[in-house]
């Protein structure tokens, strides 16, 4: 079947997002530059000063940078979570962050999903996004249950724990900070696991249908509703930011275009 429409990520982001993107690496981004410096990057003439110490043009860095399939040269840490090794038995799976991992797969889907105009991506990269988030909780949980063997945080099939408690009572009480549900983060991260639970809760069995543009909404909504909220949760823990995790809340946006005409013949 001829499609006359598809979906295709724009080329560019603005100026100021590409800006804002190297910005957030540089100071608090999870890479070696980071974990090697005493104190953190403060200012944006810090991070300039920085890229100029090191021979990068700084303004010449974020224009390169607006691309969509581009890497923001000395702070984006490209290494992820999940490596292949070959043996005796094969090849080996090993994942170094459950979080990451979870989220860097469901980048995957997202890129599958525009490549192959695919709504079962969509759907798989909602469920695994989704799930670095509850990873991400549980990691810190986990320290903080080592850390007060007295004050435990108890989520078992006899004490099940909603999320929103984790996220009203749990995330403060390990923080001291609460976060913002009454802005966008919270309301596209609604939505998206609406998506998630009718899938994996209720699945429907009927048959529905799913249009080019609301898959480039759900798509762009990922930004905003997965890596927007990830970061939050980051900046609530005081932990570096995974530059995976930044680089897709700094994405472009996904459109609907019409397809080319096949060649004749």
């Amino acid at each position: 079947m001829v499609l006359s429409h598809r979906l295709e990520w724009k080329k560019k982001r603005s100026r100021n997002q590409a800006r804002e993107m190297v910005l957030v690496m540089a100071m608090y981004g999870h890479n070696q530059i980071n974990l090697n410096r005493d104190t953190p990057l403060s200012s944006e003439d810090e991070v300039i000063r920085l890229f100029e110490q090191n021979g990068f043009n700084f303004d010449r860095v974020v224009e390169e940078s607006r691309l969509h399939d581009s890497a923001v040269p000395f702070v984006e840490n490209l290494v992820g979570s999940i490596w292949y090794m070959s043996g005796e038995q094969g090849v080996e799976t090993i994942v170094t962050s459950n979080y990451e991992g979870s989220f860097e797969t469901a980048i995957d889907h997202l890129m599958q999903a525009v490549t192959n105009q695919s709504f079962g991506d969509v759907e798989s990269a909602i469920v695994r996004g989704i799930s670095s988030i509850e990873a991400f909780i549980a990691y810190h949980v986990r320290r903080w249950n080592e850390a007060h063997p007295d004050d435990q945080l108890i989520d078992s099939r006899d004490k099940k724990v909603s999320f929103d408690t984790k996220i009203d009572e749990w995330i403060p009480k390990m923080t001291g900070l609460r976060l913002n549900k009454g802005g966008e983060v919270w309301s596209a991260f609604k939505r998206l696991r609406a998506i998630r639970d009718n899938l994996t809760v209720h699945p429907k069995s009927e048959r529905h249908s799913v249009t080019f543009h609301e898959m480039a909404e759900l798509i762009n909504l990922f930004r905003i509703g997965i890596a927007d909220f990830l970061i939050e949760l980051h900046f609530a823990f005081r932990h570096f930011i995974p530059c995976k995790i930044i680089a897709a809340a700094y994405e472009t946006d996904v459109v609907v275009v019409k397809a080319s005409a096949p060649p004749p013949g």
